[in-house]
């Protein structure tokens, strides 16, 4: 035991006549109010920072995008009083219009079953705007047309014009795969 904590014990025994335990328990009572006294002391005073207030407000003013309408359906059965035109639905990647690889990919085997030439599949992709989904879209192109080669789909002479024409674009090297 800390020598302070028997010092203020002995000490409450002398002022109050009460045995050992008595005082040690009370001893122990004030010690505890006295940090919980400190802790809400600095509480109060972090809760009157105007900035923590500000942002502790905004927690609760923005609302909160869900995964599915499912998902704000329950939120909203739970909250009731929850105010519904703050929580919205995530939208899919396809309806933002930012489809990835796998996305251009369905769209370019579609485009190769119609009979589309490869090589002009990828002066489409070529001259579109540079950035991660050119690149996406590459790449998906890339792989469709590979994987219809080994099918046996498209001619080793169609496939080799394709992937010079694709080193030539400056396209970044498809995945292995």
């Amino acid at each position: 035991m800390p020598t302070n904590f028997k010092k203020l014990v002995t000490a409450r025994m002398a002022q109050t006549g009460e045995n050992w335990q008595a005082a040690a328990r009370h001893v122990r009572a004030q010690e505890f109010l006295a940090r919980f006294r400190s802790f809400t002391d600095e509480l109060r005073a972090r809760l009157a920072n105007p900035t923590l207030a500000a942002r502790v407000a905004a927690m609760f003013a923005v609302g909160t995008e869900f995964p599915s309408e499912d998902a704000l359906k329950d939120y909203l059965h739970e909250h009731p009083n929850a105010d519904k035109s703050k929580h919205t639905v995530k939208k899919d990647r396809k309806e933002e219009g930012e489809g990835g690889a796998t996305d251009w990919a369905g769209e370019a085997a579609s485009a190769l079953d119609a009979g589309e030439k490869p090589k002009s599949l990828l002066k489409d992709v070529s001259q579109m705007q540079t950035g991660r989904g050119r690149d996406q879209k590459a790449q998906g192109l890339f792989k469709e047309v590979k994987k219809r080669w080994e099918e046996n789909k498209i001619s080793d002479d169609e496939f080799g014009e394709f992937e010079e024409a694709y080193k030539e674009a400056d396209l970044p090297k498809p995945h292995r795969g």
